[in-house]
């Protein structure tokens, strides 16, 4: 039951909001400054705290401009195009008109919560906004928003409690990129620089491996169409690494094809782009059995590479459960020995390749048979298998640590509104953490 401490605001009352600005691009002395410029792209991935933005701006640009520089801690939504994205600021920035900062006012709102708060109320800001175009929210869209307060005690300590799940998600990502970062790195020196067979040459021991992986490879190099690689490795269509899968969108216009729980994941270039992990088992809704008889959508099997093929190109996420696509992929189903890991690393490799390959007036894409087409590297097969062996490790780690931040963000979404509501009170929410932290 809500404490009788808690007490009725309208959000405007309890704020103070600032308007973000964008010095005249055209001007080069206003960019490339040391001031770093939010915008909405810069913190649409559900991580709380932001550190670092795409990019800066000149203290002259400040100057001569609307923006203007908010404190670490403060907090920005955004209001124009996707209304109630929330971040936190976790250094001084300034932000662009797309977006409004915020800030509690001292002895009645502390930041943090405000954060919270707002991510809870995100749905009253979305049947706020108006707009032909793009959906928009105004300073009077914070005069119709209510909110609950408690005391400011109160408020940071339920910021407290939420907060140590955020940390933790935020800790789970900073592991994976690191497990992320390892493979790609052996890729590189394995697959892109050669190391092993340059060391060999040389006459030294490849560094960091035993004597029965560096037998594995030659110690001389043979020219082909990617340059000089090693000698009895070949170069060959991407198309030799796996099957070539298009997607497909069923009709949206006939009932029953399409359903929320149930029938086949169907992902979607936009169900990627906020999506943080590596790995992939569901977007945001799905196609039923009618809808993928009546379709050419195929099943895309666990450990397949999903790659976005147009608009935008280049998004990439492995299947952890069988998927299917909508037209916007083209994605892989590993050959046998070959391995999700060496064909995941050998599209990142050849982004800018593939890129180069699309075609398109309004927007690129990338054919099926330029995609099947794309020269990539054919190492032996004992190298391929010694490779998915040392990567293996690491992808069950990644995947495990997914896992526990699916659950986490699930518990936070769960506590969020009840925590808000004052239906539980933090004591209740600590003991339940106790049990998953």
């Amino acid at each position: 039951m809500r404490s009788s401490g808690w007490i009725s605001k309208v959000l405007d009352e309890v704020v103070d909001i600032f308007g973000g600005g964008t010095p005249k691009t055209s001007a080069s002395e206003y960019w490339g400054g040391d001031i770093p410029w939010l915008s909405v792209k810069d913190f649409n991935d559900d991580t709380r705290v932001v550190y670092h933005t795409e990019k800066s701006i000149t203290s002259l640009g400040l100057m001569n401009s609307a923006a203007r520089v908010l404190d670490e801690g403060d907090v920005v939504i955004s209001a124009r195009g996707t209304v109630g994205e929330v971040t936190q600021l976790g250094r001084p920035m300034a932000f662009n008109q797309s977006c409004y900062g915020l800030r509690g006012k001292r002895g009645q709102l502390d930041n943090t919560y405000l954060y919270y708060l707002l991510r809870h109320k995100v749905r009253d800001f979305n049947q706020r906004s108006h707009g032909s175009v793009f959906s928009t929210i105004t300073r009077d869209t914070f005069r119709g928003i209510h909110v609950l307060l408690p005391e400011v005690d109160e408020q940071t300590a339920i910021a407290a409690t939420l907060s140590c799940l955020d940390d933790k998600i935020e800790l789970n990502n900073r592991m994976n990129k690191t497990l992320e970062e390892m493979a790609q790195a052996l890729f590189k020196s394995w697959f892109v620089d050669f190391d092993p067979v340059k060391a060999k040459m040389e006459g030294r021991e490849p560094a960091g491996m035993d004597a029965e992986t560096a037998a594995l490879f030659p110690d001389e190099f043979e020219d082909s169409e990617l340059g000089m690689i090693p000698k009895g490795w070949r170069v060959g269509p991407l198309e030799q690494l796996g099957k070539v899968v298009g997607g497909s969108t069923p009709s949206k216009a006939i009932a029953g094809y399409y359903c929320d729980d149930g029938g086949i994941p169907w992902i979607t270039p936009k169900d990627l782009s906020t999506h943080q992990g590596k790995f992939v088992s569901r977007g945001s809704i799905n196609i039923t059995e009618l809808g993928f008889r009546n379709s050419s959508t195929a099943v895309l099997p666990r450990g397949s590479v999903l790659f976005s093929s147009r608009a935008p190109i280049g998004y990439m996420a492995v299947a952890l459960n069988d998927v299917t696509t909508n037209q916007g992929f083209k994605s892989i189903i590993p050959g046998e020995g070959i391995g999700t890991e060496f064909v995941y690393n050998t599209l990142n490799q050849s982004r800018e390749l593939i890129d180069a390959r699309a075609v398109g007036s309004t927007f690129k894409e990338i054919s099926g048979s330029a995609m099947k087409s794309i020269p990539v590297m054919l190492p032996g097969s004992r190298a391929l298998s010694a490779f998915g062996d040392r990567v293996g490790a690491l992808t069950e780690m990644q995947i495990n640590l997914e896992d526990e931040n699916a659950n986490l963000v699930t518990l936070r979404d769960t506590l969020l509104p009840k925590l808000m509501s004052g239906e539980i009170r933090v004591p209740e929410a600590e003991d339940i953490l106790e049990e998953v932290l």
